[in-house]
């Protein structure tokens, strides 16, 4: 619940529609591996509000 709240909020503050991708290093890996665009694209445009950055894998 906390994660489609804190979605909500934020794409209301900056007034386009957000997605918010909670990401385990596993589940990065595998990206990395099966969805070499995808993680690209994650290292250009994501944000970390919580934890380490996706630049650390």
């Amino acid at each position: 619940m906390m994660a489609s709240r804190m979605e909500r909020s934020i794409s209301e503050e900056v007034g386009v529609l957000t997605h918010i991708l909670i990401l385990t290093s596993n589940r990065l890996s595998d990206l990395r591996e099966t969805d070499t665009p995808f993680y690209l694209s994650l290292l250009r445009t994501g944000y970390t509000l919580k934890g380490e950055s996706i630049e650390e894998y």
